[in-house]
């Protein structure tokens, strides 16, 4: 798999009491690999560290990496499949869709960790948001090409 880049950001809301669940108090944090697919393009991969461990906060911070993955804030959970895995294992991904997956994905983290390996998280989208990206991804560029003329012209006069 081709990276196009792969960098660490942490993320620490744990001075937020609302995010804290005593459900996940034996993880102070989890480190992610999040490889998000771009159809067409490069994958990337970003490593990310987030704390507090709780359901709704870990979610809401992969769905903003896949966001600026894509450079759309328009982006939902909805939009995208997300499944996990132990980097690197031939076995097939678990699904990642809601509580009772990310409570079996938070059992599996502790046993890959526990043998010094690395949980993957990867992030394809749906086909009718990847149309959704294109276009907006065309507009953006267009926009951008037009500016440039634009500013090109008033610099011949």
């Amino acid at each position: 798999m081709d990276k196009e880049s792969d960098s660490t950001f942490e993320i620490d809301n744990s001075s937020s009491p609302e995010f804290f669940d005593d459900e996940y108090k034996d993880i102070e944090e989890i480190k992610l690999y999040i490889i998000v697919d771009k159809r067409g393009k490069k994958s990337s991969s970003k490593a990310l560290v987030i704390k507090p461990v709780e359901y709704t906060n870990v979610m809401e911070k992969i769905n903003a990496v896949v966001q600026k993955a894509f450079q759309n804030e328009n982006i939902k959970l909805s939009d995208y499949s997300m499944s996990y895995k132990a980097m690197n294992a031939r076995s097939p991904s678990s699904e990642l869709e809601d509580k009772c997956d990310f409570d079996e994905f938070i059992e599996d983290y502790k046993k890959v960790i526990a043998a010094n390996k690395k949980m993957a998280v990867m992030i394809e989208l749906e086909d009718s948001t990847n149309e959704k990206v294109k276009k907006t991804e065309k507009r953006s560029k267009v926009s951008d090409e037009s500016e440039l003329s634009t500013s090109e012209e008033g610099n011949v006069s």
